[in-house]
């Protein structure tokens, strides 16, 4: 009995000595522990976010279905993705800046379409190019553009359709004839009712021999379909199911919006089989339409070179959105290094580049009242020189 009390009284007396030495301001103690808790190096940070990188990595990836899983997190190992570093620039239709496009082609690697409910749908003539465009509301010189940034190597993916109920279908003119999409034939494919549709005999070829079996949902009462006739890369029976078209440098894909969330379906796969043969120009089976082409060299630029500082920041917040980073930083542009860094899709607004945390103490103090979340840690900061 007496060990137990005289062990608890050194641990009493060890503890008050403890705290007596810790003569801190509110500030300086929580800088303390974010000293401790949260600020870390670049190496650290990589590891600990491989699980976010994945999920960065699927933001760009669900662009190509009907509809955005937020939770998708892929069928497969991290090793698989890891070989699949998906360096895309996707667009879609309606949201392109077309008069940056314009002015910088190889700003946009893939422009996609969205889901069109019919009775947004113009339909003045033949021209399904002209169709969709005038439903996406795009102008005569924005429809040009588009145009031209194919033929310079774009990749146009058209993936959805029209989508309604039955009875929306009867504003529609009857199936135009000889329907067309820019120099090609279209193929259309109504589905009627609301059904899943599972295509298990499928033909394709050999860059997508994996590909056993495809998924398609009709959600809708009423659907139409549209392939752009081209080399064939997958089709079932008569019915081609995946298209691919040269027009120009750019290519055309189009296919049935195959369902790619589900576990005993191949359409996960079929799409990333689809981005290396869209974004590399590989030959498919030998067919022409995507055969290596005779690369210009560019023109080389000199860049900037950059001097890098490490040291102490003060990080604000993070958004996907960088419109809402330029609005809520606006608060801290009076801060020394107010800025906004880009990681993969994640906008993270940071203040300052300190040597010790003495230095810092007076901003951390002011900025936690802006932005509650507020913390400090280690920093890399790239500074453009002559």
């Amino acid at each position: 009995m007496k060990k137990i009390f005289f062990v608890i009284m050194v641990l009493i007396f060890f503890f008050g000595c403890t705290q007596k030495n810790l003569d801190l301001s509110d500030v300086d103690r929580e800088l303390s522990m974010q000293d401790e808790t949260i600020i870390y190096d670049m190496q650290i940070d990589d590891i600990s976010q491989k699980d976010r990188r994945l999920d960065s990595l699927f933001l760009d990836f669900p662009f190509i279905s009907q509809s955005l899983k937020k939770d998708f997190k892929g069928h497969f190992s991290l090793e698989f993705y890891k070989k699949h570093k998906l360096s895309l620039n996707a667009k879609r239709v309606d949201r392109v800046n077309y008069s940056d496009l314009e002015k910088n082609f190889n700003s946009i690697d893939i422009i996609y379409t969205k889901k069109i409910w019919v009775n947004q749908y113009k339909q003045h003539s033949n021209e399904l190019f002209v169709n969709l465009c005038d439903s996406y509301r795009l102008s005569y010189r924005q429809q040009n553009i588009l145009k031209q940034w194919i033929k310079n190597g774009g990749i146009f993916w058209i993936e959805n359709g029209l989508y309604g109920i039955g009875d929306d279908f009867d504003i529609l003119p009857k199936k135009t004839k000889d329907l067309k999409f820019l120099d090609f034939n279209v193929s259309e494919y109504i589905f009627d009712t609301s059904k899943e549709i599972v295509f298990d005999d499928i033909q394709r070829v050999k860059q997508l021999e994996n590909i056993k079996s495809l998924k398609m949902k009709v959600t809708d009462k009423k659907q139409i379909n549209f392939i752009i006739d081209g080399s064939v890369l997958i089709s079932s029976d008569t019915k081609k199911l995946l298209c691919l078209n040269r027009y120009g440098k750019g290519k055309i894909l189009s296919m049935l919006p195959f369902e790619f969330t589900d576990l005993n379906k191949d359409g996960e796969l079929l799409r990333w089989k689809l981005l290396d043969i869209v974004k590399k120009d590989v030959m498919v089976d030998g067919l022409k339409i995507v055969a290596k082409e005779t690369v210009v060299p560019k023109k080389r630029v000199k860049e900037k070179k950059q001097q890098i500082k490490e040291g102490l920041c003060i990080q604000l917040f993070s958004t996907y959105s960088y419109k809402d980073a330029l609005k809520d930083i606006e608060d801290s542009k009076d801060y020394k290094l107010s800025r906004i860094e880009n990681r993969g899709k994640i906008f993270t607004a940071r203040v300052g580049m300190y040597s010790h945390m003495r230095d810092l103490k007076n901003d951390f103090k002011e900025l936690k009242k802006l932005y509650p979340n507020a913390f400090v840690r280690r920093c890399i900061y790239r500074e453009s020189v002559d």
